[in-house]
């Protein structure tokens, strides 16, 4: 009997643990059902335009539309396609889907509008791959390349209508335009400074710098309006005043063409002192031209060099700006050097650094730099540091931009530092910041400086700082931390891990689902007054990031909604969402407010591979349980 009645007040202490993870859960806002007993769904994903795609295989794909809790499209044929056959084309309300055809090297290509589903282009049975795709925001249109039968071909899309304008042969893939196709690569060149894409030119036109050849295209028929072929790669392009000015990669000659008719304006192209790198604007009629030796002002109507010797400050292809001269660094992988030259072109002082260079900027008190393994300010009188002691870099430094106060905040080694751009002092936030469970070690160093600079390292771990209305959060995978600048702790957070598959943790590093390609190219570029032109002679950034006022000019919906999912991240990311193992085994995914440390929702999962998407720019989730996608405020509290 004894035996009885323990047993049955363990059975009411299990129960009442039960109800009380229930009356901790966040109760669903809306589920809809997608798939079947027989064949549930297998994936889901969600685009840039908040449209949700969930795929399953007898039912192939179904794009939901979380505002309206309902299927927008359906694909029924498209039955196989697996999660990374279908992707985003960056800064369109486009998608592409590589279908595999079974017997087919090549599959089957489609684009569709993400919003409506409508199909804009489907190569069915024809022996297409696709190349690179280029968004040219300023025409509201997607340039495409791709090869069909060992021919490389253009295509134009249209955002406003969904239709293609034109698709163009380019001829015999092996070389020019083919040259780089092939295979899918699956977003465009992530280099700032590379001038491997097209960009629309002052008349509308498109101009396109591949490889060996720079040529323009008719926007209105894809033809080519002319074609120059050199002898190297060609390099930075700047346009202006229906010219082109650019240099060839490995040669010292810098050339100038005309708009109109590709020819050379020049009788020979200028001479420099070492091989070409880059352009940047100066004044009206002047150009900043960059070198594998140093620099110099060319004079765009003489052709004349402001200065009869360059200053030698080695192999530059990035300059700052400043009243009373110039600062450079002079980079490579495991040492850099940092050079001011004044406003006449004599090299004042260079400093060698031991260590790779990872940013530098001016501030009143000197050029502030970080490297690898340290950072400190060097004067700009004479180029001795500033502070006595470098401070020592340990682990992986984490940064923060922090616009708001001019300022650079480091996590390294446990501690938090701050970098004051504007006085040039540094100061310790809080030292022995210990982040339970954090694994800063054994991992590749990738640098990432930015307003959401996130890394991650083999441990599948992560760290990032953020400004929370003046306070910084520190937080890791299981962590959160509130600090003040006079280095008081608000709170401090840990939650146990969760113990999920890689893939399962990692769907939270893709949350922010739309805005990303309307970031700033350089979020460094704001701090320290540093001129807008100073990082590379890149004539085309713009046309890689959509504008709203770009976006609500035009009449597609799928732009609308990007535009409309871009305005809402401004005002988003409130909140922390942290997968975590709660106190009586269950698992699941907690949201927390970032300036209060409170608990906001909690949604259980049941099993350790679910199938979710987090989007914090409308702080929803959506989760797949069974056959039924259902949503979850990330805002509502449990009840």
């Amino acid at each position: 009997m004894k035996k009885t009645a323990l047993t049955l007040a363990a059975l009411l202490w299990l129960y009442s643990g039960s109800l009380h993870a229930q009356e901790q859960a966040t109760p669903q806002e809306w589920s809809l059902t997608t798939g079947s007993v027989a064949s549930p769904p297998k994936w889901m994903k969600q685009f840039t335009t908040g449209i949700l795609v969930v795929a399953n295989d007898l039912g192939g794909l179904t794009g939901i539309d979380p505002e309206q809790h309902k299927a927008v499209w359906t694909k029924p044929e498209l039955k196989g396609v697996k999660e990374e056959d279908i992707q985003d084309i960056n800064g369109s309300p486009l998608a592409m889907i590589n279908y595999p055809v079974l017997g087919s090297p090549f599959g089957r290509v489609i684009i569709i509008n993400t919003v409506d589903g409508t199909e804009i282009f489907d190569s069915k049975d024809e022996h297409i791959r696709m190349g690179d795709y280029y968004p040219l925001a300023s025409i509201n249109s997607l340039l495409l390349e791709g090869t069909k039968e060992k021919r490389a071909f253009q295509m134009l899309i249209d955002f406003n209508t969904n239709e293609r304008k034109w698709t163009v042969d380019r001829g015999e893939g092996k070389s020019g335009w083919g040259a780089l196709m092939g295979k899918m690569k699956g977003a465009m060149r992530a280099s700032m400074g590379s001038q491997k894409f097209p960009f629309v030119d002052a008349e509308g036109n498109i101009v396109l710098v591949e490889h060996k050849n720079i040529s323009r295209i008719d926007i209105k028929t894809g033809a080519f309006l002319w074609t120059s072929e050199y002898d190297k790669k060609i390099g930075r392009v700047k346009e202006t005043e229906g010219k082109i000015y650019f240099g060839e990669q490995g040669k010292s000659n810098l050339h100038c063409i005309a708009l109109a008719t590709g020819q050379e304006e020049w009788k020979k192209p200028v001479k420099l002192d070492g091989n070409f790198n880059n352009l940047v604007s100066y004044s009206d009629h002047e150009m900043i031209v960059l070198h594998s030796d140093g620099f110099n002002i060319l004079d765009l109507s003489t052709l004349a060099f402001k200065w009869k010797r360059d200053p030698s400050v080695g192999d530059v292809s990035e300059i700052r700006i400043l009243d009373n001269g110039f600062v450079t660094a002079h980079m490579e992988e495991k040492k850099a050097m940092i050079a001011y030259t004044n406003m006449e072109g004599k090299k004042v002082w260079d400093k060698d650094l031991d260590d790779a260079l990872i940013t530098y900027n001016v501030t009143p008190k000197g050029v502030y730099y970080v490297t690898t393994d340290r950072a400190n300010v060097l004067t700009m009188e004479e180029g001795r540091k500033v502070w006595r002691k470098d401070i020592k870099i340990k682990g992986i430094p984490r940064y923060l931009v922090d616009a708001q106060s001019n300022a650079v905040i480091m996590y390294t080694n446990k501690n938090l530092y701050k970098f004051d751009m504007g006085a040039g002092e540094y100061k310790t936030i809080l030292e022995d910041i210990e982040l339970k469970d954090y694994v800063d070690k054994d991992a590749d160093r990738n640098f990432g400086v930015g307003l959401y600079s996130i890394d991650f390292n083999d441990h599948n771990d992560m760290l990032e700082i953020e400004n929370v209305g003046g306070k910084y959060l520190v937080r890791s995978n299981q962590n959160m931390w509130l600090i003040e600048e006079s280095g008081n702790v608000v709170y401090k957070k840990y939650y146990k891990d969760a113990a999920m598959s890689k893939g399962v943790r990692s769907l939270l590093r893709a949350a922010s689902a739309g805005g990303g390609f309307f970031t700033s190219y350089s979020a460094m570029a704001g701090v320290g007054s540093m001129p807008g032109d100073i990082m590379s002679g890149n004539t085309s950034k713009t046309e890689r990031h959509l504008t709203n006022a770009q976006v609500s000019a035009v009449s597609s919906d799928g732009l609308r909604a990007l535009s409309a999912r871009v305005a809402a991240t401004k005002s988003s990311r409130n909140a922390v969402s942290i997968l975590t193992r709660f106190d009586d085994g269950t698992k699941g995914l907690v949201s927390v407010d970032k300036v209060t440390g409170e608990e906001k929702a909690r949604i259980l999962f049941k099993d350790n591979t679910p199938i979710y998407v987090v989007d914090d720019v409308m702080n929803k989730l959506y989760l797949v349980v069974g056959t039924e996608v259902s949503c979850y405020d990330l805002e509502k509290k449990a009840s």
